[in-house]
């Protein structure tokens, strides 16, 4: 059995934008790879893109987590005023 790596990002297009090289190095090296980011809501490429993005994943065996995040927790201000800190 392989080791795994789980890659988080608020959203795909981050994955697809700036990580798709990590993950084919992450790969090469023999890790099995599982992505955790939110597909629906926040991307900056089109829902084709997205789409193409997760045909890919399945055709390497990727493992495609979906993940919501509140958008409160993606801001470090709106959270700080929430926890007091």
């Amino acid at each position: 059995m392989s080791d795994k790596v789980l890659l988080v990002a608020s959203v795909a297009s981050m994955i697809q934008q700036f990580n798709m090289r990590n993950i084919d190095i992450l790969l090469q090296m023999g890790y099995q790879v599982e992505v955790a980011c939110n597909f629906a809501e926040g991307n900056t490429c089109a829902p084709e893109q997205i789409g193409e993005l997760k045909k890919n994943w399945n055709q390497n065996r990727l493992c495609g987590i979906r993940l919501i995040l509140p958008e409160m927790y993606l801001n470090l201000d709106k959270m700080q005023e929430r926890t007091g800190s």
